[in-house]
């Protein structure tokens, strides 16, 4: 293509001609442009595909098989129809070879460097997140705790490696096997899924699915804003463009992976779905199957994780490279000087990754922000905006009709504004529409989950993220709390609270239970849930009785009972035995507020905190219980006034319950709020599910079935053939009357 350039009265043509070309023939010329379609096929195959496919059976959960069906062919063709924008105008303008160079052309040098700084910083939180994912799934693999840091050092090593051939062209035959183990992890998923499918089953013995379902405006957006982010390779086109010998034959390549990745989505999506029903979908996808066939898919998708993880790297070092040496014989130079800067290049951007993972506390949130802004417009709004620049300048060069192409390309920028607003929307939830966020709860599913610590809480504080407690009183309670941190945050405490004297045990005050009760349901807890900090309550009697019975009490909870710490009622008054507890070795959290082993002497189950004297009683002692060593307090039932005021002059963490939103964590008794206790009902109880109801009805149900003679069924019995029945009768029999 040729550049009409106008100066002072005249007009001259320029012949556009790509950095690679203009060096040809200068000394040690390294040729770049080797890549056939199926190489160029295989690179953007490994950069969509590896991750995208294992949310699909999730959004058919969502939405239902055909809605995903429809959603997936239709946002596909999209895809295509803005890669097809890329690839065109990277043929008609051959010295664009980056998203950079795109800006350059379309809005000048402002907005070239805007896309720069763009995929730079993609290109260092993608690396980032994949040596944080790596990192922790070498972890599992190697029953390795200790050693995270050191394994996610040598997750960018690895990376590092992978990253210094220079030329794509040697990296596609490492995305050949990539999206060879991600199709072998998801045949595996999907045959262990078949293989198993009793499990599925529900109560009336079949697997439920829906051809479509309404989950709300927020679950519709989600869903098909994951769909979106399954087909996001756009932003490595123009790179994976300029090493093709012909950059007009991927045009192939990005027919053959709309195919294949269509059809593998659909069938993974829609066949896993229809296995195992809409209520046992987990995301990711190979979570479902039992744990070692997890293991064994997630071992075999690791090699995804490296491969996915070098593409964007190369991407962003090249945009870099062509910075530094366009127009200079460094760029296409293969000595060992231009090969070390390269390999510095990439060493560096590997070992900032590194830091960035494993130094910022808030990497998820601020990856999921990153990956808002520039995954989702290098996808889809920019090739609207550089189709509208290439038909002002009189192109006509689009695979549909201008029409077409015009309704497709606005209808990428609409997509991309859709993205950024459903993020706003969805707040925390925005880590899960993105492939690197699906890696990242791939990960964290192979991984075991770091125990939460005093530290971690502390952290939490800091960047004011809240703090998750649950009372918590056996083992299958402390299952379905640990299972929280499969696939998210999790619950971080679970308090063995004296309250399951009312619960669980039907006691009607908490000063009837005793020590040896409570370790028995401590017992039984820490046996079910390792990853969220396990404290106990010390019953009544024993920090008002004596330090050494205190002291006593807490060592009995910690080493019988497998808890992690204490919680002890009361303020400035038990401020000595908090001390004494914590000197010897126990954590505390100390009890503010209304005190339910003190109910009598405070007049009952009744707000504090709502006089002046009252008020500031609460504060000495919550500054009393922090300066004794305390490392977190519990207030419960004061204004939220009260509870902000407190939480804002602390240094350690506040847990509320009854005390507002403004604390730093929230804390709920199990059964109020699951609905399983109905025998009083504090006002700051929300009820979250109705397990009592269903549990109720649950039991009515049996009970009718029983005397209805309508269970057990035949399905649900053990049978053998009746000629054989008769042998076994009359053998009895025979033995029976020989008896006689």
């Amino acid at each position: 293509m040729k550049v009409i350039l106008k100066k002072k009265g005249f007009e001259t043509s320029v012949e556009e001609v790509d950095a690679f070309e203009k060096n040809k023939g200068n000394k040690d010329y390294l040729e770049y442009r080797t890549m056939g379609w199926c190489q160029g096929a295989a690179l953007l195959l490994a950069e969509t595909l590896a991750l995208g496919v294992l949310s699909f059976p999730n959004i058919a959960s969502q939405i239902g098989i055909a809605p995903t069906i429809v959603a997936t062919i239709g946002l596909a063709y999209l895809a295509w129809v803005t890669e097809y924008i890329l690839i065109d105008f990277k043929v008609n303008h051959p010295a664009v070879m980056s998203f950079a160079d795109a800006g350059q052309v379309v809005g000048g040098p402002i907005f070239k460097w805007v896309l720069f700084v763009g995929i730079m910083v993609n290109t260092v939180f993608i690396a980032a997140s994949y040596v944080n994912s790596g990192g922790t799934a070498f972890v599992e693999m190697s029953h390795n705790a200790r050693c995270s840091v050191l394994l996610g050092f040598c997750m960018a090593l690895l990376g590092f490696v992978f990253t210094i051939p220079r030329k794509f062209q040697h990296t596609s035959y490492a995305s050949f096997v990539s999206c060879g183990s991600i199709v072998t992890a998801c045949l595996i998923t999907i045959i262990a899924c078949g293989v198993d499918r009793d499990q599925w089953k529900d109560a009336s013995g079949s697997v439920t699915y829906k051809a479509a379902a309404n989950p709300g405006l927020i679950g519709v957006i989600n869903s098909f804003t994951n769909i979106l982010f399954a087909y996001g390779g756009h932003a490595a086109i123009f790179s994976f463009c300029s090493e093709m010998k012909n950059p007009n034959d991927f045009k192939k390549s990005l027919g053959v992976v709309q195919l294949v990745s269509t059809l593998f989505y659909i069938t993974v999506g829609i066949g896993v779905y229809a296995l195992v029903g809409e209520n046992k979908v987990k995301s990711p996808a190979l979570s479902i199957p039992r744990y070692k066939v997890e293991i064994a898919a997630y071992a075999i998708a690791m090699v995804s994780i490296i491969v996915a993880g070098v593409l964007p790297a190369l991407v962003g070092i090249k945009q870099l490279w062509l910075e530094f040496f366009r127009e200079k014989p460094m760029l296409t130079s293969n000595n060992w000087k231009a090969q070390a800067i390269w390999t510095a290049l990439a060493f560096v951007t590997w070992m900032l990754a590194f830091v960035l993972a494993q130094l910022i506390p808030f990497f998820s949130s601020l990856l999921s922000i990153i990956s808002s802004i520039t995954n989702m417009w290098f996808t889809y709004g920019l090739s609207g905006v550089i189709w509208l620049w290439d038909n002002k300048r009189g192109s006509h060069r689009s695979p549909a009709s201008n029409a077409m192409m015009l309704k497709r390309g606005l209808q990428g920028v609409r997509e991309a504004v859709s993205g950024k607003a459903s993020h706003g929307i969805q707040g925390s939830q925005r880590s899960q529409r993105s492939h690197l966020i699906q890696l990242r709860q791939m990960s964290k599913a192979i991984e075991k989950p770091r125990k939460v610590t005093i530290s971690s809480l502390n952290k939490l504080k800091k960047q004011h993220m809240p703090i998750t407690v649950l009372t918590c009183y056996d083992y299958p309670t402390a299952k379905n709390i640990e299972h929280t941190h499969t696939t998210q945050d999790g619950i971080n405490i679970a308090l063995v609270g004296d309250s399951l004297a009312f619960t669980a045990l039907g006691y009607t005050s908490t000063s009837q239970l005793t020590l040896d009760e409570m370790i028995h349901h401590c017992k039984a807890v820490s046996r079910g849930a390792s990853t969220p900090l396990i404290i106990a309550d010390i019953p009544f009697g024993y920090v008002g009785l004596s330090d050494e019975a205190a002291v006593g009490a807490a060592i009995r909870l910690v080493r019988e009972g497998g808890v992690d710490g204490v919680k002890i009622e009361g303020g400035a008054k038990e401020a000595r035995v908090i001390a004494k507890v914590v000197d010897a070795g126990v954590p505390v959290i100390a009890h503010a507020g209304l005190q339910p082993q003190r109910a009598t002497q405070t007049s009952g189950f009744r707000v504090q905190g709502k006089t002046a004297g009252s008020a500031l009683s609460i504060v000495e002692d919550c500054k009393a219980v922090q300066e004794a060593g305390a490392f977190a307090v519990l207030l419960e039932a004061v204004p939220p006034q009260l509870g902000d005021y407190i939480t804002e002059r602390l240094k350690v963490p506040t847990i509320g319950i009854g005390a507002g939103g403004g604390t730093d964590g929230q804390v709920l008794v199990q059964n109020d709020m699951v609905g399983a206790f109905d025998a009083f009902r504090p006002r700051f109880v929300r009820v979250f599910g109705d397990v009592g109801g269903a549990t109720g009805e649950a039991i009515e149900s049996y009970a009718q079935s029983v005397r209805a003679r309508d269970f057990p069924s035949a399905e649900e019995s053990y049978t053998i053939e009746e000629s054989k029945w008769n042998e076994i009768r009359e053998h009895i029999e025979k033995k029976e009357r020989q008896q006689e």
